[in-house]
């Protein structure tokens, strides 16, 4: 759902016992959600991928909040950045700091194209070191900075029978998801907002567009990190009823006035100029169509129009048509130089030659099976056997 409608207010603890939300639990939240309207929604794609070349680089904030009485670890304050290691994309703490991780996929903007910060929460009050245990095991889903909720909705830890404190509403861990207006930077900037002052937390969830509370179906689980968390990839379109348009005018550079730009790396599509292999391999593309001929085909605007095409021949070659019987029927001789004609290069102008179904007199031949033998000097041959049957007379084409 859009951030700006998630609940930042904080309970009456002598009327409700708390709540758990996606939302900064804070009095700075009216200042977010007044300073991130629902008009600035844009609209995304979320690409889930057990593909770790495309995962992205994200804080990781403390989901845990004030109506929970296990501690969170290092004292870490909701919706700040996590007090923990950062680890890379094994798992594993990778030297660089604190609260960063990898969110294991990828969000798009598809109106702009380009590719957004996103990130996670965790509740780390789910740790071995508060003693909490799931099914006979600690429970360390909530504190090991890796994206992975559960199935768990409810647990009695304390063993009365029904929940008497938030924290037994485990909801998976709390694995928030939060999906930004921000272009991808690795979630540097982020990172740095959500480790900084209040005000600074601010400047970072008013760019929050989307955000989500996910919780694994009944029976099911994640798979490894060594895996690739992700069991099937999964893309979520979340759409609003909003104009295409650029985005100048938001205070960041716009090469192509705001316009999306790609750009395209075509070197492994270089052509391979007087390649011989290349050339001869290229021998198979030359055809003839149709084929087999039944006294029509679409290349023909008239009546009186009988005609095949031999394609995909180079600008240099003999074309020699043959009955099955080793008759010569007709023969094309193609040597197009290169030139420039109007401007343009006149190398090659067709990559074709029609037949009208006669030979070298003028006659049409017979319906039959025929021999089209194409000679490329230096390269090769070719020789495709061809079909074709005449259309029948009608005396009105006279």
């Amino acid at each position: 759902m859009p951030y700006t409608f998630t609940q930042w207010r904080a309970a009456d603890l002598t009327t409700s016992p708390g709540y758990l939300t996606p939302a900064w639990i804070n009095s700075f939240g009216n200042l977010i959600q007044t300073g991130n309207p629902v008009s600035n929604l844009n609209n995304v794609d979320i690409i889930f991928t057990s593909d770790k070349t495309k995962w992205s680089r994200c804080p990781v904030v403390e989901t845990g909040n004030q109506y929970q009485t296990f501690p969170t670890q290092g004292g870490g304050g909701q919706m700040k950045i996590r007090q923990a290691p950062s680890v890379g994309k094994d798992g594993l703490p990778d030297g660089t700091g604190n609260g960063m991780s990898w969110f294991p996929g990828y969000a798009i903007d598809v109106e702009t194209g380009e590719r957004l910060n996103i990130f996670f929460g965790e509740n780390s009050i789910y740790s071995a070191d508060n003693g909490l245990v799931i099914n006979g095991e600690p429970v360390t889903n909530g504190a090991d900075m890796i994206w992975n909720p559960s199935s768990v909705t409810f647990q009695d830890f304390d063993g009365s029978g029904f929940p008497n404190d938030l924290s037994e509403v485990v909801m998976g861990g709390q694995h928030y998801v939060y999906v930004t207006n921000s272009k991808y930077d690795q979630g540097v900037d982020l990172g740095t907002k959500l480790a900084g002052s209040n005000p600074q937390v601010v400047s970072a969830l008013r760019s929050v567009q989307w955000t989500s509370f996910p919780i694994m179906a009944t029976g099911t689980r994640l798979n490894s990190i060594a895996d690739g968390l992700i069991p099937t990839d999964l893309r979520v379109q979340l759409r609003v009823n909003n104009p295409y348009k650029t985005t100048v005018g938001d205070g960041r550079a716009h090469p192509n006035n705001g316009y999306p730009q790609y750009e395209f790396n075509l070197d492994a599509f270089k052509p391979s100029v007087e390649n011989k292999e290349v050339a001869e391999t290229a021998l198979d593309l030359i055809n003839v169509v149709p084929n087999p001929y039944y006294a029509y085909s679409a290349y023909e605007t008239r009546r009186f129009d009988n005609i095949v095409k031999v394609t995909n021949v180079p600008a240099k070659c003999t074309i020699t048509i043959y009955s099955l019987d080793g008759k010569f029927i007709r023969q094309y001789v193609r040597d197009e130089n290169p030139g420039v004609i109007s401007g343009a290069l006149n190398e090659q102008v067709v990559t074709s030659v029609e037949w009208d179904l006669k030979n070298a007199k003028g006659i049409p031949v017979a319906a039959g099976v025929y021999l089209i033998h194409v000679n490329v000097p230096g390269v090769g041959e070719r020789v495709i056997k061809w079909f074709g049957i005449n259309r029948t007379f009608d005396s009105q084409d006279l």
